[in-house]
This record gives C-alpha cells, structure tokens and sequence, in this order.
C-alpha cells in the first residue's frame, strides 16, 4: 500500500529510478533486477513494492529516463552547430557515439530491445524514444532546406541504426559511418569538432 503521505513514496521512486539508470549506463538491462535497484538505491525490496505497481515499471521509467538524457545529449550536439546542416552532422556523430557506447547495456533506440507494448497498453520506451529521435532527425533534415526533408530524416535515422545494429560484425569509425551518409544521401559532409 503506498504512503499515506506520497512524499515519502515519491523519494522511494526517484531513488529508484535513478539507482536504475545507473545500472542500465553501467552494466545492462539484465542486472535491473529488483534486489540489484533495492542495493543501489539503499531501499528495501519491501520499499519498491510500496513505491511501484510492479518491477517492471521501474525499467520503464528509467529507460524513459535514460532516453531523454540520451536524446538531450544528441540535441545539445546539434545546438553547438553553425548552421542545420552543421547541426545534423553533429548529432548524427552524437547519437552514433552514444548509440555505440551504450549499445551492448541499453536498449535505446530499437537496435537492442523488441518493440513490445509496454505496461498496462502504453508504448514501449524504446519504440517511444526512437519516434522521437525519428522526428528529430526529419526536422534537421527539414532545416537544411532539402526536398522531402522529413521522409529523408526518418531513413537517416534508420541508417544511423543499422550502422549501430551491425557494429560488432562490421565495426567502422565513425567518421567513415558519416562519409557514407554523406555519399548515400548526396549531402556535403560537414566535419564534426567536438
């Protein structure tokens, strides 16, 4: 039964949602278990029943959470740009740095993580976070200026997946991934600094 007062339960579940992106940013989604978010987050096993309806609402909310720093880190690479088309090759070396860094522990964008519904109907996160990372990217293509900026934002986005699906049986530096997209959708590579 959750606390009466609900200040003591909402400290329960930001405690826990946070010691839960700590481990999916450290060691993978497996070792989200109960006892392990319990442990980083000084609670009782008792204490996340009282806070949550259920595990796996916890994994829900911090791979909300996860993804939102991860899109907030790919927009602040496209915000340093010069220009939309500076900015869409900043955040495309961004998520891709992210995406790869991350790619074996978090399932972020759909390259790990079965699009199944989440809880009780809602999206999955990691369906969630790649509709908005999708729209994201048609934006900065749209902003560029090119024809069918959006439909072209959403197979970049598609392409930037793949790059990172198939990392492990064909690793490339980035910069190369970059270069081939620069080929592939004929738009002039802008190097990223940073």
């Amino acid at each position: 039964m959750p606390n009466p007062t609900g200040q003591i339960n909402q400290a329960w579940r930001d405690r826990a949602i946070r010691a839960a992106v700590r481990l999916l940013q450290t060691e993978a989604i497996a070792a989200c278990t109960t006892t392990a978010i319990a442990e980083t987050a000084a609670l009782t096993p008792g204490q996340l029943s009282e806070a949550f309806a259920d595990p796996e609402e916890i994994i829900e909310l911090a791979l909300r959470c996860f993804a939102e720093q991860f899109l907030d880190e790919v927009s602040d690479g496209a915000a340093r740009a010069s220009d939309p088309l500076a900015a869409l090759w900043a955040a495309s070396e961004t998520y891709l740095r992210l995406a790869l860094s991350h790619r074996s522990r978090l399932p972020i964008c759909g390259f790990a993580e079965p699009t199944r519904p989440g809880r009780e109907g809602r999206e999955n996160p990691a369906l969630e976070v790649h509709v908005r990372a999708e729209a994201f990217f048609s934006n900065l293509m749209t902003a560029t200026g090119v024809p069918r900026g959006a439909a072209l934002g959403a197979a970049w986005i598609a392409a930037l997946d793949g790059f990172v699906t198939r990392y492990d049986a064909a690793p490339r530096p980035i910069a190369t991934m970059l270069e081939t997209l620069s080929a592939a959708f004929a738009l002039p590579f802008a190097t990223v600094v940073g």
